[in-house]
């Protein structure tokens, strides 16, 4: 959003998380492009971080749908701008809620009902204006629901096909990063 951006302290280098599914028989060349928009530094600016919630303990048996669901209880408040869900092209839905501690109610962050192929590359985000961002609460559960239809004969396991949110979190401080959660975990942020 306007008046939010990543921090890229000077001396450090941007890092591409590319993978590629080959599914012919002859040698395939992939290419990446990053549309990079650079500003000077603007003590006025908000900073941003990503925050995910990632599962790779799935397994999609041969020829079958899957459900796969998993939980991380917030160890900090993470003020979220924007968040989406990722899949590969067995996804069929997605959704990303929150769990709240003090009420037990369920809110979505991000509901996905039909998940397609573009949706993969080209995500569809919830947003909240930076000055009234979604605040996940310290002890509040974040949840994140995927299935698939795996209309292989293999199995397919993590990274061949993701159950992922993805957001952006508001952070501060001389090295600003957000918290994550894998496989249920809470991990904090880099000192």
């Amino acid at each position: 959003p306007a008046g939010v951006a990543f921090r890229l302290p000077k001396g450090q280098g941007i890092i591409l998380n590319l993978h590629y599914i080959n599914a012919g028989a002859t040698a395939a060349t992939g290419y990446a492009y990053m549309d990079l928009k650079l500003a000077e530094v603007d003590p006025n600016r908000l900073i941003a971080a990503l925050f995910t919630n990632l599962d790779t303990t799935f397994d999609l048996p041969p020829s079958a749908p899957t459900n796969s669901m998993t939980n991380c209880v917030a160890q900090s408040d993470v003020k979220i701008i924007m968040a989406a869900n990722h899949m590969h092209e067995y996804g069929k839905h997605a959704t990303t809620s929150v769990i709240h501690k003090d009420t037990g109610t369920e809110e979505v962050l991000r509901d996905d009902p039909v998940w397609t192929a573009e949706m993969t590359n080209n995500p569809t985000y919830a947003k909240w204006d930076p000055a009234s961002p979604f605040i996940i609460h310290a002890g509040d559960t974040v949840r994140t629901s995927c299935s698939w239809e795996n209309t292989t004969s293999a199995a397919i396991a993590f990274p061949r096909e993701m159950c992922v949110t993805a957001a952006f979190a508001l952070a501060t401080g001389a090295n600003p990063t957000a918290p994550l959660c894998y496989n249920g975990t809470w991990v904090a942020s880099a000192p």
